[in-house]
């Protein structure tokens, strides 16, 4: 009996021993759990990126390697969890780490020697810090906190672009044109040879029967050409009511960007752009907006007898202070980072203005190689023309605001604006019939 008692107290003694242990254990893991959730809230709040620590961790959160042409078919990378990748042993990270870095070594080989500029990444996490450097090993860690070399080339380009100035890029649109007329000037007067490019609305069609039913019919024919420039719509609709506009009419010309009034510098530029490519010879282009009647007999006797060079003739603005009121934000609202001075350069108010046709290729590759704010007016007969040497001549007869006119002018009006289609009709009947009314 005396060794069983002893045998009982050694058991006891181990059980309590064993106890203690676990205890020990369990706060060991207690307090070893806090100190990684305490460490993992510190290094989210490093990163300062809005993402999660355990965001950029989990392999559900980071982008697929695929062939560098982003196809359907592309395999996605492995998650952690894979047995054949982790081998459910602690390597498995390291494991996952090495199969990234072949992985990503194996698909560069296949892209060959393709310049660097042109080269898609393979992977791509967004909102990180800065881009690995050739010598780094690319691991998970890094993945989640060094941007891609071609992000940061991306990024390295695009500036932010005050308000009122234009992107290069939506520039760059001016050069795509979706609807042509490439022979628009093969037929035209010798002299004075004077295409007219109306800024219309792509939804405009009212007003663009009315100028074809007016001063745009008689325009045509002394063959001198009226076209209408417009952007492009989302809506397959519109486009679709446009094509069958222009197979009637064939007097359309569409460019790339989107059609919006903040983009008349845009239409403006490619109209400019398009007339020196398809109109070399012309003496004038006659930019004009769709909402505005033209006295097309006025035009063509100053051009008739006016055949100057470098010359941009309208009503012209020599002192024209910026608007900086921040309420006209859509409207002509420019600031100071898209043009810092207090007053506007010398320029022809948009209603309409004749640019000589000599300088129409200076004035597009100007338009291109500066930046361009939203007043289509401003820019083009103002900055573009000042930097390219233009001289402006003041015209009397441009009427801004008003559509009803005193018929004791008629014989002196060139162009007046904010015109419905009705008005212009109207406007049109009286000057035909009513010609010479003793005043």
């Amino acid at each position: 009996m005396h060794v069983v008692a002893s045998d009982f107290g050694k058991i006891s003694t181990r059980w309590r021993r064993f106890k203690w242990f676990l205890s020990f254990s369990a706060v060991i893991v207690l307090a070893s759990y806090c100190l990684i959730a305490i460490t993992m809230i510190h290094m989210e709040q490093g990163n300062g990126n809005g993402r999660s620590l355990g965001s950029q961790l989990n392999p559900l959160s980071w982008p697929s390697i695929s062939n560098g042409k982003n196809s359907p078919g592309s395999e996605a990378l492995p998650l952690l969890d894979d047995p054949q990748l982790t081998g459910h042993h602690p390597k498995g990270l390291n494991s996952f780490a090495t199969f990234f870095e072949r992985s990503l070594k194996e698909t560069n080989n296949e892209n060959g020697n393709a310049a660097e500029d042109n080269a898609a990444p393979m992977l791509r996490v967004a909102d990180t810090d800065s881009a690995p450097t050739e010598e780094e090993t690319i691991t998970p860690t890094t993945l989640s906190r060094k941007k891609w070399r071609t992000k940061a080339k991306k990024d390295e380009g695009q500036k932010k672009v005050p308000h009122g100035q234009h992107k290069p890029e939506e520039m760059a649109l001016t050069d795509v044109v979706l609807i042509d007329k490439p022979d628009a000037c093969s037929s035209i007067t010798p002299y004075p040879a004077i295409v007219i490019l109306v800024q219309s609305g792509i939804t405009n069609k009212p007003a663009r029967d009315a100028i074809r039913a007016t001063w745009g019919g008689v325009a045509r024919n002394r063959s001198q050409p009226v076209l209408f420039a417009v952007g492009k719509s989302n809506d397959n609709a519109v486009q679709k009511q446009l094509l069958e506009e222009d197979a009637i009419h064939h007097d359309i010309i569409q460019f790339g960007f989107m059609d919006h009034y903040h983009n008349l510098t845009l239409k403006t530029t490619a109209s400019v752009g398009w007339a020196s490519r398809r109109c070399p010879s012309v003496h004038f282009m006659y930019k004009i907006d769709d909402d505005t009647f033209v006295n097309m007999n006025n035009v063509v006797d100053y051009a008739i007898n006016n055949q100057p060079k470098k010359t941009i003739v309208g009503s012209i603005r020599p002192r024209q202070r910026v608007m900086r009121d921040e309420t006209q934000k859509n409207t002509w609202f420019v600031s100071r980072e898209a043009w810092p001075n207090e007053y506007y350069p010398v320029f022809a108010l948009g209603v309409g203005y004749l640019i000589s046709g000599d300088s129409l290729p200076l004035m597009y590759k100007t338009a291109r190689s500066i930046p361009a704010i939203y007043l289509e007016d401003v820019f083009t007969t103002g900055i573009v023309g000042g930097k390219a040497g233009m001289k402006h001549v003041h015209i009397e007869g441009i009427h801004q605001r008003f559509c009803d006119v005193d018929p004791c002018n008629y014989d002196e009006i060139w162009t007046v604006h904010h015109c419905a289609p009705g008005q212009i009709a109207k406007l049109w009947y009286n000057i035909e019939n009513f010609p010479h009314k003793e005043c």
